[in-house]
Parts: C-alpha cells; structure tokens; sequence
C-alpha cells in the first residue's frame, strides 16, 4: 500500500491530473456484467500515462431491460481515481473507456499547451471519421 501511495505522491508532484470517475456496465447475466467491469477497470490500470490507484466495485443488480431490448439486465457500477499525465490522455480515456461521470480533484488550475490542444483536436476528429466511416454519424458536406 505504501508503495501505491509513494507513486501517487511522486504523480501529483510531477502534474498530472487527479481524477475522480464512475464507470457502468449492462449486461444480460450478472456474471457478464461484473467480470466485464473488472476488466474494464483493469484495462484502464495498463493505459500508459494513467496511475490507478483506488477503485470501488458496487453490487451488481437486476435492472429494467426494456430500454436494451432483452430479457434480464444486470448493472455493475464501479468507481475509480486516477491520475493522468496529461489533458490528451484524460480525453483519450473519457473517449475509450466512457466513464459515466467524471470529476477532476485536482489541481484546481491547468495551463495548457498549444500541443496538447492540437492533439485533442486532432483526436476528436479522428473520432468523427471513424463514426462517418461506420455510417453512424460525421458531418454532411453539401454542394451548392
């Protein structure tokens, strides 16, 4: 424990981003659901750039299935704190691993680069040509 406490100290010291989130998982077996989560949190302790150091799973419980089309729906909610050594690489997560909520603890001020900025960007529109590509959204351009 006090090693994880020592990587924390030495992250925060080094300015990354403390990040507080929670994560959801739906599935039709409460087996699915729990083991899914666990490895989604656990996909998200190997993201390079990203220290997990706490994380809480809840129960898994039977939800309403209808909004999901199906028989039976399990839900298994988790919550995490991380640290994240940049500002690319918190949105890189939000957009991977689809937190359902997130809040930043610290530090209460961020001084960002124009790198980091572009790389966010650059990110996102990739994100748009992937969805266009798919047939699931993207921009239509008209000619007039």
């Amino acid at each position: 424990m006090e090693d994880i406490l020592e990587k924390v100290e030495e992250k925060r010291k080094a300015g990354y981003i403390e990040v507080w989130a929670a994560f959801e998982v739906v599935a039709t077996s409460e087996e699915v659901s729990r083991s899914a989560m666990e490895k989604h949190l656990d996909a998200l302790a190997r993201v390079e750039g990203v220290l997990v150091y706490e994380r809480k799973l809840g129960e898994t419980k039977q939800i309403d299935p209808k909004p999901f089309k199906v028989n039976e729906a399990f839900s298994t909610i988790a919550e995490a704190k991380f640290l994240v050594k940049d500002l690319p690489t918190l949105v890189n997560v939000c957009l991977a691993y689809a937190p359902s909520a997130i809040e930043v603890l610290s530090p209460k001020e961020l001084r960002v680069k124009m790198e980091e900025v572009q790389d966010i960007a650059n990110l996102l529109a990739g994100l748009m040509h992937k969805f266009a590509a798919q047939g699931v959204g993207g921009i239509v351009i008209k000619a007039r």
